[in-house]
């Protein structure tokens, strides 16, 4: 308070390498009253009567404050091209959002985290929701090619269908936190509802085809029974992500639901009789007279 109080405010803040905005700020951050640019107008004798006590300062106010950073030698900075600082920007706002929410995420901010001005950060992303659906898209498509490189390893479909369960619950625990907090984002999830369904039909096409093949079901038989598994599956993944279900306890009890699904189709294709046609059941027997 001293230092504003001696000289004008500008040719304090440059002593303290400042603007003279930045200080205005700092005081105004930490309580401290400033003089009007009318005052230094005035004459000397008539400063003193117009200085007023120095008030507590506020309770969140730290009580030591670095008024000078050195600043860093351009000669040393990387330059990185579009595509990597985006990411680099992704990431600092992946670790914030695990650490302190979704709601948490700012463009400044995560320009901070990285060392760039707000400015850099616009220039890789329009708005906060343009960095929010491209974290939520980045997010997605991990977890797609990570789910298409684990299918790929199975031999049979029982296979690819027990691979595919544990896959989906081991990424709901590492990385459904994440997602599931962008997802409930109500702007986030309606643009992308459109891309989510399309990677679900991809999903789903091969799934429903070994389905009406292997046990003669209909394609609403094959719809209906994969929907319902596909649900339990998610809500095991939807309680991991949130850390109220122990995952060898999800992984047990989802795969007992969806191996118990599967026998029981086979075992409605096995009743059905050779002579009915694909995707028919046999009727029911004709009731004695």
């Amino acid at each position: 308070m001293d230092r504003v109080w001696r000289a004008p405010l500008g040719q304090i803040a440059a002593e303290l390498g400042m603007t003279a905005n930045g200080l205005a700020k700092l005081c105004d951050r930490l309580a401290i009253p400033r003089p009007a640019r009318t005052y230094w107008h005035r004459p000397h004798a008539d400063r003193a009567a117009l200085r007023p006590e120095l008030p507590p300062a506020p309770p969140d106010a730290g009580e030591t404050i670095q008024l000078r950073i050195p600043r860093q030698s351009r000669r040393t900075r990387t330059r990185l091209n579009p595509d990597e600082r985006r990411e680099q920007l992704l990431d600092a706002a992946s670790v914030i959002a695990t650490a302190e929410g979704v709601q948490d995420i700012s463009l400044n901010r995560v320009a901070r985290a990285v060392g760039i001005s707000e400015a850099q950060a616009h220039n890789c992303f329009g708005r906060r929701i343009d960095l929010l659906v491209a974290l939520a898209r980045r997010e997605l498509a991990a977890i797609e090619q990570t789910r298409r490189d684990v299918i790929s390893r199975g031999d049979d479909p029982v296979t690819s269908v027990v691979l595919s369960t544990i896959f989906y619950l081991e990424e709901s625990e590492r990385r459904g936190s994440l997602l599931q907090a962008l997802l409930r984002v109500p702007e986030i999830k309606q643009i992308l509802r459109a891309e989510r369904e399309e990677l679900r039909r991809q999903a789903r096409a091969p799934v429903l085809a070994s389905m009406q093949a292997r046990y003669g079901m209909s394609a609403a038989e094959a719809e209906g029974a994969n929907a319902i598994l596909s649900a339990i599956v998610r809500r095991g993944g939807s309680l991991l992500a949130d850390g109220r279900i122990d995952h060898d306890i999800a992984t047990r009890l989802c795969l007992s639901i969806v191996l118990a699904g599967m026998r029981s189709n086979a075992g409605g294709a096995a009743a059905t009789p050779p002579s009915a046609a694909p995707g028919q059941r046999s009727p029911p027997p004709s009731a004695g007279r």
